[in-house]
């Protein structure tokens, strides 16, 4: 009897030993959350200051990149007003240089129909003497000839300057003497005492008259 409660007694304390161990065992494979949580700290820790450094490079880099832009695009607008303004000056230039061209056209002539007027006059004058039979044949080949002048010079735009009759005008007319005339309104030409003419609307000769005081 006493050798079968020795055994059983042995038993038992094999039997609590192993559950010892067992716990043992268990207690050394559990991990130990207070040692997590210190080295998931320690690891934020010493990652943080990695990231504020990456952003703080970002940032620097976005601005560098908005500063060269902003650069770019204030270069790129001054060189588009510089574009703006040669295009404007050429322009006109183009079109000086085709008025011109067009008014050396228009005004090709001015130096010669200039320098037959005092001829036309001349005419004009041989024509308004007193006509009789002697001199009649030769004072209307006299006109002939002054309507082939007028109608020639129609030809090439030139017009004779309206004046007498007409208020004063200095763009036109030359007032070389006044005269008192009750019967007109104060600066009416009286008298034209030489013919102006104009080409293509240009005065190129004022009419010489006589204004009314």
């Amino acid at each position: 009897m006493e050798k079968q409660e020795e055994k059983k007694q042995e038993e038992i304390e094999n039997k609590e030993i192993e559950n010892n161990e067992v716990e043992d065992s268990i207690n050394q494979d559990e991990p130990n959350t207070e040692e997590i949580k210190e080295e998931t700290i320690e690891a934020t820790m010493k990652d943080t200051p990695v990231n504020d450094e990456q952003d703080k490079n970002e940032a620097e880099d976005i601005q560098k990149l908005k500063e060269e832009l902003y650069e770019k695009t204030r270069q790129a607008d001054e060189y588009l007003d510089i574009a703006r303004r040669v295009q404007a000056e050429f322009d006109n230039f183009r079109k000086r240089t085709q008025k011109e061209k067009e008014n050396l056209i228009k005004y090709a002539n001015e130096q010669l129909i200039l320098a037959i007027l005092p001829v036309l006059d001349n005419l004009e004058r041989a024509a308004a003497v007193e006509v009789n039979e002697a001199n009649k044949s030769i004072v209307d080949g006299v006109n002939m000839v002054i309507n082939q002048f007028k109608k020639v010079l129609s030809d090439f735009d030139v017009k004779e300057i309206e004046a007498e009759g007409k208020q004063f005008d200095p763009y036109k007319h030359h007032a070389v003497m006044q005269v008192e005339d009750s019967g007109l309104e104060p600066n009416t030409v009286v008298e034209v005492l030489q013919k102006g003419y104009e080409l293509n609307d240009r005065v190129i000769r004022p009419s010489l008259v006589k204004v009314a005081k």
